[in-house]
């Protein structure tokens, strides 16, 4: 037995038996063993063995330097496939726990979506998806790809999900959520990009409002007609700095689908983004009536079916390669869900009122006839909490931002009125905490948080600034 460091290199010796082990093998057929440690980066792995037969020549010393070398070989090998099969598994568990566990019912509206690893090179990546149900009763789903792959994309993706929520309950109008996050985008990672696509469903009126940065544009089928995708300005990604996004609002009929998805679905090496685009908006034409039979028809028609794509030598088809992750969202308007009762006027007036003291007494006997129209008299202590919480909005906007205020009435859904003071002044801060009892002022706020159902206030983007402050009541008929 002869020990070369991490090498034990056992050899017969021809017509002697007395060497210990030297009868084994001979019992078994061998005429030599090698031995070798698989070791790495201080730690063992297991043991490679090397054998001749009494046929061929016996390993002797000399071969120790190579099969030593074989070994450190072999055992980095397979350290570095441990390694990389623990770092997939981290950011596997990262990626699932950053996206939606599952998603929440929509009043009038069936979600389903789809998200598929890539299957070439690394298996995460930063397409993201979410819905978020909002105070008003309206819900906001959004669909996203950040540029790059790996744990870091998995990990910033992370971190826009959570802006988004906290952007979109917040009031956010679409464009103006994305001009917040372009900013947010912008000190995250020099040269980060990120394309994106948020909505804003209000099932009362059933009507979606959303904004593109960026992204591909969402396909619309509405009953009855082919799928044709959507005629938007996509804007620039977030993270150029300075984007203009524009809302735009559409008016969604029972049946009418709407689908966003990532560029992973439409676009590869081996695909040109025009041919997937076609392809995608006649598989969602052909699909089934339910949002699952959309993303399940965009899958098999781009993801797993053949392709006229030519191989190297340019004779047949192949299936596509698909080394980027993909991410759909199928929007499905039910009809299901309750409409608001009509009205003369519809579901939402606006009134322009001037920096002056009177204007919380117009508002008061605007929303007065506002409720008159809508048959909501009846509605006892919350026609007076309305009237009341009105008229401190409107005061404090006339005292602290001394522009000219537009007040807006509209019903989110049946039972629930929304009311917003919106003003044009440059800064302004709110607090909702309660003066002292010798303080003259300083208590509108602290009314409407103490009651209303939901209150909040939104930061208008743009060179002119101002906000929107508002409030929600329940049970108003």
């Amino acid at each position: 037995i002869i020990d070369k460091g991490e090498t034990l290199l056992l050899v017969t010796s021809a017509g002697e038996d007395s060497e210990p082990g030297i009868g084994q093998l001979r019992e078994l057929g061998l005429s030599s063993v090698a031995l070798m440690p698989l070791r790495a980066r201080g730690r063992s792995l297991g043991l490679i063995t090397a054998a001749t037969d009494t046929q061929r020549a016996p390993l002797l010393p000399d071969d120790v330097p190579f099969l030593s070398e074989l070994a450190a070989r072999v055992a980095l090998a397979v350290d570095n496939a441990r390694l990389y099969q623990h770092q997939s598994e981290i950011a596997h568990t990262l990626q699932r726990s950053l996206l939606p566990a599952e998603l929440p019912a929509i009043d009038g509206a069936e979600v389903a979506v789809t998200y598929l690893p890539g299957t070439e090179g690394t298996t995460v990546g930063g397409d993201f998806y979410d819905v978020i149900p909002l105070p008003s009763g309206r819900f906001g789903w959004v669909i996203g790809d950040v540029m790059g792959r790996g744990v870091r994309a998995a990990a910033v993706m992370g971190q826009l999900r959570a802006a988004i929520r906290a952007y979109a309950l917040e009031g956010h109008s679409p464009a103006d959520l994305l001009a917040r996050l372009d900013r947010l985008v912008s000190t995250l990672e020099e040269g980060l990009l990120v394309t994106c696509v948020y909505a804003e469903w209000d099932p009362g009126r059933r009507l979606i409002r959303l904004a593109t940065a960026g992204h591909p544009p969402p396909l619309l089928r509405l009953p009855g007609a082919e799928a044709e995708f959507l005629e938007l300005d996509p804007g620039m990604p977030l993270g150029v700095g300075n984007i203009d996004c524009v809302d735009v609002e559409l008016e969604l009929p029972p049946g009418a689908l709407l689908l966003a998805y990532t560029d992973g679905l439409v676009e590869s090496p081996d695909l040109a983004l025009g041919d997937g685009m076609e392809l995608l908006r006649l598989a969602v034409g052909e699909a089934g009536p339910s949002a699952v039979d959309a993303c399940r028809s965009a899958v098999d028609a781009l993801r797993t079916a053949q392709l006229p794509v030519r191989d190297p030598a340019g004779q047949t088809p192949s299936r596509r390669r698909h080394d980027d992750d993909i991410a759909l969202l199928a929007f499905l308007v039910t009809g299901n869900g309750s409409m608001a009762a009509p009205t003369p006027a519809g579901a939402l007036v606006e009134l322009d009122l001037p920096a002056e003291a009177v204007s919380a007494a117009r508002a008061r006997q605007f929303v007065e006839e506002v409720f008159l129209r809508w048959g909501m008299l009846d509605a006892g202590d919350r026609h007076d909490t309305a009237m009341l919480l009105v008229s401190e909005l409107v005061t404090n906007a006339v005292r602290h931002a001394g522009t000219a205020l537009r007040l807006r009435v509209l019903r989110p859904t049946p039972g629930r009125v929304r009311i917003e003071v919106i003003d044009h002044a440059p800064h302004g801060s709110l607090d909702s905490r309660l003066s002292s009892e010798a303080a003259e002022g300083g208590r509108g706020l602290y009314l409407v948080e103490t009651l209303a159902d939901a209150w909040g206030s939104v930061a208008l983007s743009g060179a002119a600034g101002g906000k929107t402050i508002w409030f929600e009541l329940d049970g108003v008929a």
